[in-house]
């Protein structure tokens, strides 16, 4: 796996919410950082649900 080094700001809330998660499981931050992004990238992969479903065509 190839690595990139990103800086970003964050408010301290979003910092803490973080700090406090990757604690939770016993993860570095930004290993935490690493894993939401990779949650949501396969969240997003997913095929949705809703598509094609009755209640979708009645919304269009």
């Amino acid at each position: 796996m190839t690595t990139s080094t990103i800086t970003f700001r964050m408010d301290e809330a979003t910092r803490q919410y973080l700090e406090d998660r990757a604690r939770r499981h016993d993860r570095s931050m930004n290993k935490e950082f690493s894993a939401i992004m990779r949650e949501l990238r396969e969240k997003e992969k997913a095929p949705d649900p809703a598509v094609g479903s009755k209640s979708d065509a009645f919304h269009q």
